[in-house]
């Protein structure tokens, strides 16, 4: 009897510690596993662009060349989205620190092209701003077009350009005299957008959330790497 209930106690007793090495084992696979999975979506939010169709940015014209006063490249509120900006075009605001800066830009002439469109953010339409557009016509007079948007706020936001049939060429002109709460805008090069869409992308919320996810998988990485650890110490407490 002594030496049935042994052998049923080492029997236990080996069951138990063959547990314990296939969950030592299983976590190490969810360790590693953990770890690629982290790898694979840092690698993926790396390779990824801004949403929307590609975007070709319009040559000015020979000759014509950009004025720009108070307007610096990328000059709006830290917190602009600009996950909706084509890749490749240039941007400028009058957000130089704070609110207060003025200035004024005005772009290089450009031949009028059918679809031509501008990124726009912050508040164009508050008093004492001003984006408009100056229209050369066949017969070479120039009229200026007024740029019609709801201010787009902390996002860039594309806007199609108002040419009007018998225009030939144009140019941005901008500008910021206003020192009050919301005084800037910004504005980026005239571009076309692409009819071949761009690859399949995710804007700044879904890289955010690929980061999260990777934080997460990176972190239960750790845990499983540690418990592993942790049983394989109690294993060979165990066996000794």
């Amino acid at each position: 009897m002594v030496y049935g209930r042994l052998r049923k106690k080492l029997g236990f007793e080996r069951d138990r510690l063959d547990v314990r090495i296939d969950m030592k084992r299983a976590l190490w696979v969810c360790s590693v596993l953990g770890f690629a999975g982290f790898i694979l979506v840092v690698e993926g939010i790396g390779s990824l662009s801004p949403p929307g169709r590609a975007a070709q940015p319009l040559v000015p014209l020979a000759g014509s060349t950009m004025r720009s006063k108070g307007f610096a490249r990328d000059g709006v509120y830290f917190t602009t989205d600009a996950s909706s900006v084509p890749e490749g075009i240039t941007l400028y605001g009058s957000w130089l620190g704070t609110d207060a800066s003025t200035g004024s830009f005005t772009s290089a002439w450009y031949p009028s092209t059918l679809g031509s469109s501008v990124m726009v953010a912050g508040y164009p339409t508050h008093p004492n701003m001003l984006l408009e557009l100056e229209v050369k016509s066949i017969n070479q007079s120039i009229r200026t077009v007024q740029i019609t948007v709801v201010n787009p706020q902390e996002t860039w936001s594309p806007v199609i350009l108002p040419l009007p049939q018998d225009s030939t060429s144009f140019r941005i002109h901008a500008a910021d005299l206003s020192r009050s709460f919301e005084g800037w805008l910004g504005v980026s090069e005239p571009f076309v957008l692409s009819t071949t869409p761009a690859e399949p992308s995710l804007g700044r919320t879904g890289k955010i959330s690929l980061y999260v996810a990777g934080l997460l998988d990176f972190v239960l990485a750790i845990g499983c790497a540690l418990l592993a650890w942790r049983f394989g110490r109690s294993n060979t407490q165990d066996e000794s």
